[in-house]
């Protein structure tokens, strides 16, 4: 070979190393660039999501705060197929069919419409149960509290998430592979959009089986995604829970027995408040007894005594069934007596009444002279057992039969719990004849069954009825219809209320003036000023922590903090956070 030869053979060489040096340069350029804007997308992405996202939390809390609110917690359904293109569009549809997927309302939200780094409008899934389904009965509810769950499986996770807000990214060529069904994504201006051709693989297909991801096949998915779970979602829930309680429920917890009605020294300044229920698994009946067992070392704790005994609106004892807090037999007669005042003779004195379910029969024997026509005033004292274990009104009108009524009935608390009803009548007997009025039997049949020798006395039966109506549930007990306070039963938040109050002011403080002043005789919550003159507390437990499946009958599970566990009546005031969820709401102070 030349020298001439060699030259031109080493400029082709190294023509060629600069061929193959500028290509992987340019290739190493285009590869950085696109590993940049991958990185500048999902950074530009992750931020709209997760505004989003708060701006989602942010709307479900002031919904649950916000008076009326009757499915508190709720999240809105996703955007409208017939406001898509509209001066409507971002608005959430009233209801869908659950799970849904759509496009994220963005103006219900209150928010800019946020789109992704491909200038797309995000997308939104919300789970079963946590949106108004057209499919729910009753329709257009749900039932959310602290120990609900989202019903979305994510990336295999069950029971993990109860919405997801997704950037879909660029239109991409889906191709065929595992949870990937091929598709070419193409999008119309023309609405309402088509689901996948904006979501890939898992996520596209029908919502229905609940089950999405977050990744997928390299190539054939662009969707990117934000969880929103109850983690996220429920200390705001909760928080707004907590001041619906303080604002709608507390007032009626102290005006139940805060009147002279129930004794001399009761009133609205010295309320007495119910015995709570120690605390046992919320998911049961009997768990909401209360008792007095629950007090100790001048505090009483539990649960509410929320036990009713009544359908609601009626006079007809309740029927109970599972996890209802019905129990017809918890607040009954426990004693009815009948004793004389004046006039005729009663034997025996004082006479003690029958009890059935529905009340009381009083067998009166009265002896009257031979000619009869003489009356008798009598007292009727009725003691009604677990009064104050429990929720009660005292309703005087209710009716004795067999007697002309002369005074009362009024109503006294007992120390026991107990309450007593008194009311004074007057019984007219009949004159002469074969037997009373209405029937009975004759005179001489009577003297007899009274045991005194005939004919001197005239001795004849007569009746009096005592009802068992004299004590109703209280009007906010087993009431999901009030506009008011429906919500905090139908969505049973109560199952997840912690309840305490001073024992001074109980029924335990009767005949005296119920009241705590300072110190041991109230309870005492850390991080309030004063801190020591709370009369009555109710501690909002929260989801729990633990993971534990709720309700369950586990008090660590329940609160938190262990100063709130230790049955004393020193409580804690502690940021909500993630080592205790002990939300505390004040019922009553020591003025």
């Amino acid at each position: 070979m030349t020298a001439k030869t060699q030259r031109g053979v080493a400029l082709v060489a190294l023509l060629a190393l600069f061929v193959i040096g500028g290509a992987w340069y340019l290739v190493a350029r285009l590869d950085a660039m696109s590993a940049n804007f991958t990185a500048a997308t999902r950074q530009h992405n992750a931020g709209v999501l997760n505004q989003a996202k708060q701006a989602l939390i942010g709307y479900v809390a002031q919904q649950a705060a916000t008076a009326g609110e009757n499915n508190p917690g709720r999240l809105p359904c996703p955007e409208a197929p017939g406001d898509y293109g509209t001066v409507n569009e971002g608005r959430a549809a009233g209801n869908c069919t659950l799970p849904a997927v759509g496009r994220l309302p963005w103006r219900t939200l209150g928010i800019d419409k946020q789109v992704d780094a491909a200038s797309e409008p995000l997308w939104y899934v919300v789970s079963g149960g946590w949106a108004l389904s057209n499919g729910t009965v009753p329709p257009l509810t749900t039932f959310i509290n602290s120990n609900s769950q989202g019903q979305l499986t994510v990336d295999l996770a069950p029971n993990d998430s109860v919405a997801l807000i997704i950037a879909p990214g660029p239109p991409i060529s889906v191709q065929a592979a595992t949870g990937c069904t091929a598709w070419s994504q193409a999008r119309s201006a023309v609405g309402p959009p088509v689901l996948r051709n904006y979501l890939e693989c898992e996520n596209a297909t029908s919502p229905a089986d609940a089950v999405f991801v977050t990744t997928g096949p390299s190539g054939s998915f662009n969707d990117q995604a934000v969880r929103v779970t109850t983690r996220d979602l429920m200390p705001a829930i909760e928080g707004a829970i907590a001041h619906r309680i303080e604002r709608e429920v507390v007032p009626l917890l102290k005006s139940i027995y805060a009147t002279s009605t129930w004794g001399a020294n009761v009133s609205a300044a010295n309320p007495v408040y119910p015995f709570p229920a120690p605390f046992a698994n919320p998911a049961n009946t009997a768990s909401f007894l209360g008792s007095a067992v629950s007090c100790a070392g001048g505090a009483c704790q539990g649960l509410l005594p929320l036990t009713f005994s009544f359908t609601a609106g009626t006079t007809t004892r309740c029927t109970p069934g599972a996890g209802s807090l019905c129990d017809p037999a918890f607040v009954v007669w426990q004693t009815v007596t009948v004793t004389r005042i004046s006039g005729a003779t009663l034997t025996p004195d004082p006479t003690t009444c029958a009890l059935a379910a529905d009340g009381a029969t009083c067998t009166l024997n009265i002896t009257t002279p031979l000619l009869g026509g003489e009356t008798i005033d009598v007292r009727i004292d009725a003691t009604e057992r677990n009064v104050a274990m429990a929720m009660r009104q005292f309703n005087s009108a209710v009716a004795i039969s067999g007697w002309t009524l002369l005074s009362g009935p009024t109503v006294t608390m007992n120390a026991d719990g107990s309450a007593t009803v008194t009311a004074t009548g007057r019984v007219t007997t009949g004159a002469g004849g074969p037997g009373p009025p209405g029937g009975g039997p004759p005179p001489i049949v009577g003297d007899l069954l009274c045991g005194l020798p005939p004919p001197i006395f005239n001795c004849r039966e007569y009746t009096v009825t005592v009802p068992d109506t004299f004590f109703p549930d209280h009007a906010f007990l087993n009431n999901t219809a009030d506009p008011t306070y429906g919500w905090f039963w139908r969505n049973e938040w109560y199952r997840l209320l912690y309840y305490a109050t001073a024992q001074g002011n109980t029924a335990s403080a009767l005949p005296g003036t119920p009241a705590c002043t300072t110190g041991g005789t109230c309870l005492t919550v850390t991080n309030f000023t004063p801190a020591n003159d709370k009369r009555s507390i109710l501690l909002l437990a929260g989801r729990s922590l633990t993971g534990m499946a709720r309700p369950n009958d586990t008090f660590t599970d329940f609160l938190d903090s262990a100063e709130n566990r230790n049955l004393d009546a020193v409580f804690d005031k502690l940021p909500a956070g993630s080592s205790s969820n002990d939300r505390v709401v004040v019922v009553d102070a020591n003025p």
